[in-house]
């Protein structure tokens, strides 16, 4: 399973697009790290999702220096394939909720909840600005992945 993958059953689910204002791969102005997910919620509140696809990379995302810290991020989440739920529990920080994306019959694939994410207390809603940057940086992304 690829990230692209699990961003789409995210956002087909999770995440629905339709309730949520989402942005793969951001950093632009907004996080001092690059976040693989943000998910902005109907009231303005920011979930991260870090989507991992191997436990080599589950592994090495413990050794990043910024701990995805940041006061904005009401919830932050771990998405991975079902078969490494256990490991991800293991390794994940326990405030970070655990998503797993397991196939039931062919092609169809579902988000199981395992671990829900600790809300940070002191996170605020973004402004409708912000929200509107997001949305632009949002459009941008969308067709530079259409146009390539």
């Amino acid at each position: 399973m690829t990230a692209t993958e699990i961003e789409r059953v995210l956002v087909q689910t999770r995440f629905d697009f339709r309730r949520w204002l989402v942005v793969p791969n951001v950093a632009w102005g907004f996080f001092i790290h690059e976040c693989d997910l943000l998910a902005i919620s109907e009231s303005g509140y920011i979930h991260e999702v870090e989507i991992k696809v191997s436990a080599s990379d589950l592994k090495r995302d413990g050794k990043k220096c910024h701990g995805h810290r940041d006061n904005r991020v009401a919830c932050f989440w771990f998405a991975v394939p079902a078969e490494l739920g256990a490991l991800t529990l293991e390794l994940a920080p326990t405030r970070a909720g655990v998503l797993c994306i397991r196939e039931i019959e062919s092609g169809h694939r579902v988000v199981e909840e395992i671990r829900k994410a600790q809300r940070n207390p002191t996170a605020k809603p973004m402004t409708v600005e912000q929200r509107l940057a997001v949305a632009r940086l949002g459009t941008m992304r969308y067709w530079s992945r259409v146009s390539a």
